[in-house]
């Protein structure tokens, strides 16, 4: 073995050794003790057994993995430790209010994913914790994922959700998750977002290809929250700069435009009269605060009038709702076909309602799933991520060369491990 191989041996030994006693000294009686726990084993036993797969297959030219895909694959590793303590510490240490806010978003979190849940494999198991920002993780090593939401947010979900707004963020982030993990109802049941792919027009601009995941999730979210979902993602849209309202990257459209993709989910529903009345509130308030009806684009292409963009968005919309399955929606989503759209200045008084519904969504019994037992993490030691995730787990879609057969893209197969996160 090389000097180098040795050197990054010790480095995964340490960090190994970091999370393993990082698990040891969390005190017993812990919200959701067993699952955290399993979290931090599963997690050491995953990056023990990658790097020996890394150190036991070098490329051909330098006789060992790059040095930045150890770097790439130890630097994710700590990032997740660094959630999963923040996780185990609020609901050890973090307030009574704390505590109990995240037993109310963990409630939601499992009533949201619910509905989706059979598009897995297997069952998934959300956790939800409090960050600078909205945060999806996905993990590669366990079927949960761990849903970040704003600090500033935990007092108003506190108290029997007297200000849930913020609870109409669950809908978007399980839309991520569904995008990760869900499988279509193909014969052969292929990854949703290996579909979704494959299944886009050869002459769909480059500049939004990564657009499709944004719209996925936000159909998602429309077929699960109904108006509720637009008028969220307007109200959220509004807080930003009239410059903000209209840039986009690879990834994210502007939010001038990602509305549309409610809009045109409600359609799609049936719901047209709420469409309507939702599309006239939007087009009153970017009057309102005279916003450009321009989308922003990364380079090369710098700016183009509103209806290109959204006319390529439209098609990705009604190409992800019908690549979802039929979402088992809470009974309450039966009042919007059967009540009069509001008007366009009324549409506010939706949030009003919205406590009543939570009210009569299902409670879920925690459960012990298999993935938390002691025998299950041995499993780890023979799972080959590279085989299991590099089908469907890309987290970018840049295009890139193909590597020669002589050199493998270690980062490529990296990413496509899951070793990447969604942030909002």
């Amino acid at each position: 073995m090389s000097a180098k191989s040795l050197l990054w041996k010790h480095d995964c030994q340490k960090l190994s050794h970091l999370v393993e006693q990082t698990e040891k000294a969390w005190p017993s009686g812990l919200s959701d003790e067993k699952a955290v726990r399993s979290l931090f084993r599963r997690l050491r036993i995953f990056y023990t057994t990658q790097t020996e797969y890394l150190l036991a297959h070098p490329t051909p030219q330098t006789h060992t993995p790059d040095d930045f895909v150890f770097h790439y694959l130890s630097q994710q590793v700590a990032r997740d430790l660094e959630i999963i303590e923040r996780v185990a510490h609020q609901r050890a240490w973090g307030s009574l209010e704390m505590q109990d806010s995240l037993r109310h978003t963990d409630h939601i979190a499992r009533v949201t994913l619910m509905n989706a849940q059979n598009w897995f494999s297997e069952e998934i198991y959300p956790l939800t914790y409090f960050a600078h920002r909205f945060e999806a993780r996905v993990l590669p090593y366990a079927p949960v994922v761990l849903l970040g939401l704003p600090y500033q947010n935990y007092v108003q979900a506190k108290d029997s959700f007297s200000d849930f707004r913020i609870l109409l963020s669950f809908p978007q982030l399980i839309g991520w998750v569904v995008l990760q993990r869900a499988r279509t109802a193909e014969p052969d049941r292929p990854y949703l977002r290996k579909t979704l792919r494959e299944r886009l027009s050869r002459r769909t601009p480059s500049w939004c290809l990564g657009w499709a995941e944004w719209a996925l999730a936000s159909v998602y979210a429309t077929k699960l929250s109904g108006p509720l979902a637009a008028l969220y993602a307007q109200d959220a849209a509004l807080q930003l700069t009239n410059i903000n309202l209209t840039r986009s990257t690879t990834v994210q459209p502007a939010p001038l435009m990602a509305i549309q993709f409610h809009i045109r989910a409600l359609y799609r529903l049936g719901l047209g009269d709420w469409a309507a009345s939702l599309q006239e509130r939007w087009n009153r308030k970017l009057a309102e605060r005279q916003v450009k009806h321009v989308v922003v684009l990364p380079s090369p292409i710098t700016e183009l009038p509103i209806p290109c963009p959204i006319d390529h968005g439209l098609a990705l919309a009604d190409l992800a709702f019908s690549l979802l399955p039929e979402v088992t929606a809470p009974a309450w989503q039966a009042m919007y076909s059967e009540t009069p759209a509001y008007p366009p200045h009324q549409l506010e008084d939706l949030y009003a309602n919205v406590a009543r519904h939570l009210a009569e969504w299902p409670a879920t019994a925690p459960r012990t799933a298999d993935w938390m037992q002691e025998e299950s993490h041995a499993q780890l030691l023979t799972h080959n991520w590279l085989e299991a995730f590099i089908t469907y787990n890309r987290r970018y879609w840049r295009p890139a060369p193909p590597p020669s057969p002589e050199e493998r893209d270690w980062l490529a197969e990296l990413e496509a491990g899951g070793w990447g996160e969604q942030s909002f």
